[in-house]
């Protein structure tokens, strides 16, 4: 459990800034609008669905998902994000089953297994985190918590070298690996492994990738489709809060108001090196001359996430140039060619991942039908905080509860008209 003076310092900071930004702006507000004499529409926080065709549609049950809105407190993306980063931690006891990646080295994978005395479970969850991040990170905790409390088998893919895991070959952390992925569904992941393992829980198995983790989700789903992988390792994937343009997502932290998140990434891949400095100084394809072919050296003097990727990631992972990189994991691209359903959450407030032209997703949406949008006018980048008492009760935010609701509510994609039991968000 968290401790409680975590929690009772995340309250005070939580409701400081909500009297702040809320009770207090709205009563400045309303006094200027008095002086002035303008009478101000007060808009409530629509949520907007992109999908075309009815395949996605109903498949997500996305017409419901039309009719909300959103409910929780109207806080700035940066608020939204900064309170995320924040939150108390929910420590977990996990079950890890490892597997030898395709270089050799560990693949951790941290399964919550659902009680089934009572119920059957209703799926299983298979997460990929962001960047630096891994199961027992704040944000992947409640998600894995709640899915739990929903009876759905949760996994957690540590990208190797992350947390507790071990890093035994000089590999970095890439949005563009994919190898991992690939093993681990083609084993222990596989339809026919996790069927073993858990009966008909394994006829709705879904991925969720959360900021980076769905960028690396999508390229491995793009990869499945044009492989022609004739059993499909997922029924449904989640791309939740992820750079959908990583081009474009570069541009954006490098503005000036974006410099507090560039940094605290930067802190994290430096954190990263400096932990396996033994294996990861042996890395070959890069050169780093001007710093004397010291990794670390060259790590600590970095501006900017750009650069690690011109640097480090693209010569690291046999990408000729920078661009060439960030084309192979534009996350539009890849879904273009995804063939399973696959949902992407969106805050339109997020700081991290930028400005997206609006024919974007449509064009995506219209050019594959399985693919659909759900943009969330609040959020920030993986927060959706709700009050701070509810959030003081553990309450879960919007987009932990939409995950979980379209799990719990799918048996099959061949029985999603059965109707289903449960508590639901619509």
């Amino acid at each position: 459990m968290t401790s409680l003076k975590e929690k009772v310092l995340f309250l005070l900071l939580h409701t400081l800034i909500h009297i702040l930004v809320i009770h207090f702006w709205n009563v400045v507000r309303t006094l200027v609008d008095g002086i002035f004499g303008k009478r101000r529409r007060r808009s409530r926080g629509v949520i907007e669905v992109v999908a075309h065709g009815n395949t996605s549609k109903v498949f997500f049950s996305l017409d419901k998902v039309e009719k909300l809105f959103y409910l929780s407190p109207p806080y700035d993306g940066r608020i939204n994000t900064v309170l995320c980063a924040l939150r108390p931690n929910w420590p977990i006891s996990y079950t890890r089953e490892v597997v030898n990646g395709v270089d050799d080295n560990p693949i951790c994978l941290d399964w919550l297994i659902a009680d089934t005395s009572e119920r059957d479970a209703r799926g299983i969850l298979i997460i990929v985190p962001g960047l630096a991040s891994w199961s027992q990170t704040n944000y992947i905790q409640r998600c894995v918590l709640l899915a739990h409390r929903y009876g759905i088998h949760c996994c957690v893919f540590n990208c190797k070298g992350l947390g507790d895991t071990p890093l035994t070959t000089p590999r970095m952390i890439s949005a563009s690996w994919t190898g991992d992925l690939h093993k681990t569904f083609s084993t222990a992941l596989s339809r026919e492994a996790l069927s073993r393992k858990f009966g008909t829980a394994a006829n709705n198995i879904w991925g969720a990738g959360f900021s980076l983790g769905g960028v690396i989700m999508s390229k491995f789903l793009k990869e499945c489709a044009l492989q022609g992988v004739k059993s499909q390792p997922l029924d449904a994937a989640l791309i939740i809060n992820s750079p959908l343009d990583m081009e474009e997502t570069s541009r954006t932290l490098n503005e000036p108001q974006n410099a507090m998140y560039q940094r605290k990434m930067i802190s994290n891949v430096i954190q990263f090196v400096t932990k396996h400095i033994d294996v990861l100084k042996n890395v070959k394809e890069i050169n780093l001359k001007e710093h004397d072919n010291d990794i670390l050296k060259f790590m600590k003097s970095l501006r900017s996430l750009q650069e690690f990727d011109v640097h480090i990631n693209t010569p690291h992972n046999g990408f000729a140039t920078v661009k060439d990189f960030y084309d192979a994991v534009n996350v539009f691209t890849s879904l273009r060619h995804c063939n399973i359903p696959v949902l992407c959450l969106v805050a339109e407030d997020d700081p991290v991942i930028g400005s997206l032209p609006s024919n974007a997703f449509d064009d995506v949406a219209s050019c594959n039908k399985l693919v659909a949008f759900v943009k969330f006018p609040y959020g920030g980048h993986l927060g959706f905080c709700r009050s701070p008492m509810e959030e003081w009760n553990g309450e879960p935010s919007v987009m932990e509860m939409f995950i979980c609701d379209l799990i719990s509510s799918h048996k099959h994609m061949e029985e999603m008209k059965e109707p289903t039991e449960g508590i639901c968000l619509y």
